[in-house]
Order: C-alpha cells, then sequence, then structure tokens
C-alpha cells in the first residue's frame, strides 16, 4: 500500500525549522517569511477548498481501503500541481480493517420493562462476536482506576465506560482529550479486569442518538473483546437503569 508518509514527515520538518528559536527573532528574514505564509494561508482560504474537495470527492479514508488510495493520488496529484520541490510515493503496509454488516446492542432492565434497543457502533479493529452475541450484566464506570477497584467484581461484566466530555473546558481539544483514553484504551483496561466486553460513551459534546466510531487498540498479552460506541442519548439511557 502507497502512503505519502516520507513526504509530509519533511513538510513538518520545514516548518519546525521556520519556527524553531533561533530562527524566528524579531526582525529574522524566517520570522518574515513565516508570517508571510501564515498570512497567505488564512487570507485565501485555499486550505478549506482543499479540504473540501478531498472529503466531497474520496469521502471516508480508511487505512487500507480504495479511498485511502484515491487520498494518496489525490494528495500527489494536488502537490504536484502546486509545484512542491519533490513529490514521491513510499510503499509501506498498514491494518486494514472491514466493518462487519450487523451491529445491533439492546438493555435488558432489570425491572422487566422488555428488551430496549441501543444505538451502537462498533470502534475502528474491535473484533466481532463469531459465536453469537456477547449477554452480561453492565457494570459503569467513569474512569480505569475506579475499574480496578472494583477487582474481581468486574469479571465476566460488560464494562461500561461513561465519562463524558468536559464541557467547562474552553479548549474542545483539552475536552476531547480528557475523555478518548476510554475509547483507545478501554478494550485493554476491561479485559485486564476480566470483562467480556466494552461500552464507550461516544466523544462528542452533543446529546444525540449517533454513536460516534474512532480507532481502539489491543494488547497481546490479553484477552480481546469486542468493543462498541454508544451514542450519548442511549449513554445516558443506560446510566439511568444503572443508577
Amino acid at each position: 500500500m502507497n502512503k505519502l508518509i516520507p513526504l509530509i514527515c519533511a513538510i513538518l520538518f520545514r516548518t519546525v525549522a521556520i519556527s524553531s528559536p533561533q530562527d524566528t527573532l524579531p526582525g529574522s528574514p524566517y520570522e518574515t517569511i513565516a508570517s508571510q505564509l501564515i498570512n497567505d494561508g488564512l487570507g485565501s482560504g485555499q486550505a478549506y477548498r482543499m479540504l473540501s474537495e478531498l472529503t466531497g470527492t474520496v469521502g471516508a479514508r480508511l487505512s487500507g481501503s480504495p479511498q485511502a488510495d484515491r487520498a494518496i493520488e489525490w494528495g500527489r496529484r494536488t502537490m504536484t500541481q502546486l509545484r512542491f520541490d519533490s513529490v514521491w510515493l513510499e510503499k509501506l503496509m498498514v491494518p486494514r480493517w472491514v466493518r462487519g454488516p450487523i451491529e445491533e446492542a439492546y438493555a435488558e432492565p432489570a425491572s422487566g420493562r422488555g428488551r430496549m434497543p441501543l444505538s451502537v457502533c462498533a470502534l475502528g479493529g474491535s473484533i466481532g462476536t463469531p459465536d453469537g452475541p456477547v449477554s452480561a450484566e453492565v457494570v459503569e464506570v467513569k474512569s480505569f482506576e475506579e475499574l480496578r477497584a472494583m477487582g474481581t467484581a468486574a469479571r465476566g461484566k460488560i464494562i461500561f465506560f461513561n465519562r463524558p466530555m468536559d464541557r467547562s473546558k474552553l479548549n474542545t481539544f483539552e475536552s476531547y482529550g480528557g475523555a478518548v483514553d476510554q475509547r483507545g484504551q478501554g478494550a485493554v483496561e476491561a479485559a485486564r479486569a476480566g470483562g467480556v466486553a466494552a461500552i464507550v460513551r461516544s466523544m462528542t459534546m452533543r446529546l444525540d442518538d449517533k454513536p460516534h466510531t474512532g480507532a481502539m487498540h489491543y494488547n497481546d498479552s490479553l484477552p480481546k473483546i469486542p468493543v462498541a460506541a454508544i451514542s450519548t442519548i442511549d449513554a445516558e439511557y443506560l446510566d439511568s437503569l444503572l443508577t
């Protein structure tokens, strides 16, 4: 599979060189060049047009997908048209994950109100459930520390990570960073605690019924368990059943 990683790295290195402390002293030629690049970039709006073209014509670009190949070719062509000094492709292996056809989850309240469907979406890289549905009691936690403190009580359970993004943060990326470890590391921590599956609150501040997928990973020394994101509305609903 082809990728533009070496070229992208080169661009980043150039940016660092322009922005290094010793080269950006007031009045230095590097400061002038950097300021001109920033002003031209912000004023032209070209970056937004390029982003719109990439997302509108290529679409979702999962690693190893045909769309990822088209995005690579788009990047090569665009950089050539912009008259970059050197544009080339490098071959390397990348992981490829294919989403299965069915993603369903249900809650069965202890009150006996009947089965309630939940809006879920498998996280990218999650294993499936080839032996049939996973059915178990659900335990809710807001942090890995809380899960670890449960000890053996989490064994055989579905671990529900329900730490919302912090709305009080002015920097939304800080809010995202304060919650996204549940998605990336949740399957590992749930497996370490003896859980049979994991559910993660979607990484969004919106209260809606659209689950947000995203990347996750496993630890090869621990069992691999299925993990899915749940919409924020259904995360609130599941929380109400457990509290």
